[in-house]
């Protein structure tokens, strides 16, 4: 079963970094504490560059939303069988910006390892959208539901 965007929901790119993007994404994260769950990714100018519309992992987005795409949080998600958490379903809904700035339809705002988040109107969100990237290998046994349903 072949996963679209329009009609799933969700779309599995295999091998949407090379060799070279996935090694300057492991350099970029390569200096931050280990064990730390959902740590907030700010001032890595390697993951800046990957991240941005014409970066390898931007213009999938940009190709969806178009040339105006930015991203606007990045959380690395280190889990293993000795460090893991279980969530249920929820949706984030909330955005990282630079400061506050109270505006009509945006809130409450929340602040994250001293980043300002706040939750925009549903308008905005229903313009956004989430790019997932796994480091390591995924398989049937490990995969998110939606590329379960690939795999299967």
């Amino acid at each position: 079963m072949s996963l679209t965007l329009a009609d799933h929901g969700a779309q599995h790119i295999p091998l949407a970094l090379d060799a070279t993007a996935l090694a300057s994404m492991e350099n970029a994260i390569a200096s931050l504490p280990a064990n730390q769950p959902g740590q907030r990714l700010t001032h890595l100018p390697a993951l800046a560059a990957l991240l941005g519309m014409t970066g390898r992992i931007g213009r999938h987005a940009a190709s969806h939303l178009g040339p105006k795409a930015q991203p606007v949080r990045a959380i690395l998600f280190d889990k293993s069988e000795a460090n893991n958490w279980a969530l249920g379903w929820h949706q984030d809904r909330t955005i990282a910006v630079q400061f506050r700035v109270d505006t009509p339809g945006f809130g409450p705002w929340t602040v994250k390892s001293g980043i300002h988040h706040v939750a925009p109107p549903q308008s905005l969100l229903d313009r956004m959208l989430t790019l997932r990237v796994h480091l390591d290998p995924v398989d049937a046994n490990n995969a998110p539901p939606a590329d379960r349903a690939r795999i299967a």
